[in-house]
C-alpha cells in the first residue's frame, strides 16, 4: 500500500474480506522477521568459508612445516559462540543445528592431531588427515547449512493474528501463537513502570495464567486499530 508507515506491509485477503496487515515486530522498532532471516542466512554463508579457511590454513601449515595457530576449541570460534547460544522454535531449523555438533567438533578436533604428526615428520599422513576432513565432516558440513539456509529462506511461516472490533479488522504478524485461553480478570493488574517506559500505551496491564499461574502482559488491540485506522486514514 502505497505511502503508508514502514510498519504497515500492505493487505491480506482474508475469505473475501480485504484487511490491512501490520508487522508487530516494526511497529515496536525490532527488525522484521524477514530481515532477521536474511541477516541470519548471510552468517550463515560467512561460517561456512570460516571453515573452509580453517582448513586451508592447516594444510598450508603442514605444506610449509609451520606452526598453525588457528582456533582449536570448537566453542570459541565464531560459529561455535553463535552456535552455543542461538535456539529458535522453529523445529525444523532446530534439528538441522543439531546434527552440526559433531562434525563441527571433528573439523576443529584435527588441529592437535596434525601437530602431533607434524611433531613426528609424518607429513604424509597429515596432509592425509586434512583431506579426509575436507571430504568428510566439511562436506557434511556444508550440506546442514545448506538446509539450514533452506530453511531460513523458503520454509519459514509467518503467523497473523486477526484483531476485530465492530466492523473494524486488522491483521498483526506475530512470531508464534502459545495459546488460545480466557485469562481470570481478578488477576488483571497494572503494568509494571519499567514496561510502561518502553512500550508506553501499547500494554494496558497484566495477568497470570489459569493453568502455569504464568505472569503475561496484555496488548491494548484498540490503540493498534486506532493507529491503523489513523494511518490508512492519510
Amino acid at each position: 500500500v502505497p505511502r503508508m508507515p514502514e510498519y504497515v506491509r500492505g493487505v491480506i485477503n482474508l475469505r473475501g474480506s480485504i484487511i490491512p496487515l501490520m508487522d508487530l515486530r516494526m511497529y515496536l522498532g525490532m527488525e522484521s522477521i524477514i530481515v532477521e532471516n536474511e541477516v541470519l542466512v548471510k552468517m550463515l554463508v560467512q561460517r561456512e568459508q570460516d571453515h573452509h579457511n580453517w582448513l586451508d590454513r592447516l594444510e598450508k601449515c603442514v605444506e610449509e612445516g609451520t606452526v598453525f595457530d588457528g582456533e582449536l576449541d570448537p566453542h570459541k570460534c565464531a560459529f561455535g559462540r553463535w552456535y552455543d547460544f542461538y535456539h529458535t522454535d522453529n523445529l525444523l531449523l532446530e534439528g538441522i543445528l543439531r546434527r552440526f555438533d559433531r562434525p563441527h567438533k571433528a573439523i576443529h578436533g584435527i588441529g592437535d592431531r596434525v601437530k602431533t604428526l607434524q611433531a613426528r615428520g609424518d607429513k604424509k599422513g597429515a596432509m592425509e588427515l586434512v583431506s579426509g576432513t575436507r571430504h568428510g565432516e566439511l562436506s557434511e558440513m556444508e550440506h546442514l547449512f545448506e538446509q539450514a539456509r533452506q530453511i531460513l529462506q523458503n520454509d519459514s511461516r509467518e503467523i497473523a493474528v486477526i484483531i476485530a472490533s465492530g466492523t473494524e479488522r486488522l491483521g498483526v504478524t506475530v512470531d508464534s501463537v502459545e495459546s488460545v485461553e480466557a485469562l481470570n480478570p481478578e488477576s488483571f493488574t497494572e503494568p509494571p513502570l519499567q514496561t510502561l517506559s518502553t512500550c508506553g500505551e501499547l500494554i494496558c496491564g497484566t495477568a497470570r495464567r489459569a493453568k502455569t499461574d504464568q505472569m503475561v502482559m496484555l496488548f491494548d488491540t484498540m490503540h493498534l486499530l486506532q493507529e491503523n485506522s489513523a494511518a490508512m486514514a492519510v
